[in-house]
């Protein structure tokens, strides 16, 4: 079976009348059975005939692993909950639920179905799967989370409500990947604003030491650039091949944001130390000049002498 042979089957599923935990499986069964008999391998061909003429009550895997096909080739391994979700069946995906579908159940790649509500923007079926138990924080095969896919696809009402549930905003896949970086290489400045604004790292680095700002330069991504800035990302580091956003970038707007930061922090960094250095030579000059005045207008003991013996001469006379 192909994607779209099982949208049109979860369709039909999903408008049944009187839908719910008791009748779901039944419906699901009865379109399989008769239509696709072949995408359950618990059916064999004797069991099949068995059910046909009632002479055998089937039991019913709902967790069970099927896959969808592209040229005769299994592609994609998925349940019926990540089926229901991917295909935003949200009828469907609530009886399923209510009949004890495995909430935590991995595809192909690792994503349960939580990772798949983000990844396509269902914000009523994400609320639905973490009403019911989702792991905002699970991982998929490459360590990413349901927020890596709500960040790299800019669903600002999704990030909300996996922060609000939980969710790690400085999660790393297995490559150090945040969901900073997936806002700033998709260009959503809204979205990194409000990742940096709920406590992402401005200045967290990949597998390939890279900040953000490293891709959002490299990307030409403008406003996302000056977001970063905004938010202290620092414009001189450099990556694992020496190369900072500056020398990444083509663009020469951000040539001059980066430019005018680097100026911004090289003056607040020297104006503290160029004052503490005109201290220091100011007392050392006073120090000097008043030694030197002193030496200028110190009394001379002879003198005194003279002085005083003459004082004292005159009132003896």
């Amino acid at each position: 079976m192909e994607s779209v042979e099982w949208q049109e089957i979860l369709d039909r599923v999903n408008s049944a009348e009187g839908l719910n935990s008791e009748t779901v499986i039944d419906e699901i069964k009865e379109i399989l059975q008769v239509e696709h008999p072949d995408v359950y391998e618990r059916w064999g061909e004797d069991t099949y005939e068995g059910w046909r003429w009632g002479e055998e009550e089937l039991e019913f895997d709902i967790n069970y692993l099927f896959q969808y096909e592209e040229f005769r080739r299994p592609v994609y391994i998925f349940t019926l909950l990540h089926a229901s979700v991917s295909y935003n069946q949200i009828n469907a995906l609530k009886a399923l639920l209510a009949a004890g579908a495995n909430v935590y159940a991995e595809d192909t790649h690792g994503n349960t179905p939580l990772h798949l509500a983000a990844l396509f923007g269902h914000v009523d079926i994400v609320n639905l799967l973490l009403e019911n138990g989702a792991d905002v924080n699970s991982r998929d095969r490459h360590n990413k989370t349901p927020l890596h896919w709500a960040a790299q696809n800019g669903y600002i009402e999704i990030i909300k409500i996996l922060l609000e549930s939980g969710a790690e905003i400085n999660a790393a896949t297995k490559d150090k990947e945040t969901p900073l970086h997936y806002a700033a290489l998709s260009d959503y400045a809204e979205t990194v604003n409000l990742l940096l604004e709920n406590g992402a790292e401005v200045n967290a680095i990949d597998g390939h030491n890279k900040t953000a700002l490293h891709w959002a330069a490299e990307n030409e991504h403008v406003d996302v650039v000056r977001t970063l800035l905004k938010h202290k990302a620092i414009p001189s580091l450099r990556d694992s091949y020496d190369q900072t956003p500056m020398s990444l970038t083509w663009n020469g707007e951000i040539k001059q944001l980066l430019n005018n930061t680097e100026r911004r922090t090289f003056t607040a960094w020297a104006m503290p130390i160029t004052l503490t250095v005109i201290i220091i030579v100011s007392l050392a000059v006073f120090m000097v000049l008043g030694t030197f005045v002193y030496k200028v207008f110190e009394p001379s003991t002879a003198v005194d002498e003279v002085n005083i013996n003459d004082k004292v001469s005159k009132i003896i006379v």
